[in-house]
């Protein structure tokens, strides 16, 4: 079910009761209860749930604000009161320094919910902008999978520092509850970074599967 042929909005407010514990100064473990309300704007539609929660973030990054090598691994996993299955989501990012000026990054990610008859349990790809181009019409599922691949490398220097070119690309995976493939979509684009200890911004330009050209904004890493 593709939300860009059938335009829906939805609001979500989310709380959390956590604690952390530290197991060592790269590895965090987190448990805690989450209360989460999603109301669907043009409908009656409604969800609120209570659910226990465990979360990992292993950080085996070189520099906390400017990685060069290393990999970041993030995991939540969610036991809703009112469902029978886990709401699950994995976050991986590894990134190389190949050269004294060209870098590479690979991120990708697996996400598990619920696409019952409540859609508002079900995973949407591209949500949380795995893909750019389906930040505005995210793809229902009971689960998809994700990759990026972005090459980088500075183009001039500034004051507040380097002016960096990317090239990137990714594709996604959505599958419905019964594993059947609901689509594989793709993106490839190119961008201008800001100088990221000024604000980390983007001008981007892109290409998806749908034949169609995306410009815009972004502030955040894609």
């Amino acid at each position: 079910i593709d939300l860009w042929k059938n335009p829906m909005k939805w609001q979500k407010y989310s709380l959390d009761v956590q604690r952390h514990f530290t197991i060592h100064d790269r590895l965090r473990l987190s448990a805690g209860v989450g209360s989460t309300f999603i109301r669907h704007v043009q409908g009656a539609d409604s969800a609120n749930w209570f659910a226990p929660f465990l979360a990992l973030r292993l950080n085996l990054m070189d520099d906390p604000d400017d990685p060069v090598n290393g990999f970041l691994l993030g995991m939540r996993a969610s036991w809703p009161d009112d469902r029978d299955n886990m709401m699950l989501r994995v976050n991986l990012q590894g990134r190389r320094k190949i050269s004294n000026t060209l870098r590479v990054d690979l991120s990708g990610g697996f996400v598990e919910g619920d696409m019952g008859e409540n859609p508002l349990y079900a995973a949407y790809l591209g949500a949380e902008e795995e893909l750019l181009s389906l930040s505005q019409h995210p793809l229902m599922s009971e689960r998809f999978a994700w990759w990026r691949l972005k090459f980088s490398a500075p183009m001039t220097e500034t004051m507040f520092g380097p002016i960096i070119a990317e090239f990137f690309g990714g594709q996604g995976y959505a599958w419905d509850h019964d594993g059947a493939s609901i689509d594989k979509p793709w993106e490839v684009g190119i961008a201008l970074r800001t100088p990221p200890k000024l604000i980390d911004g983007r001008v981007y330009a892109l290409y998806s599967d749908r034949d169609e050209w995306r410009f815009g904004v972004r502030i955040g890493v894609p």
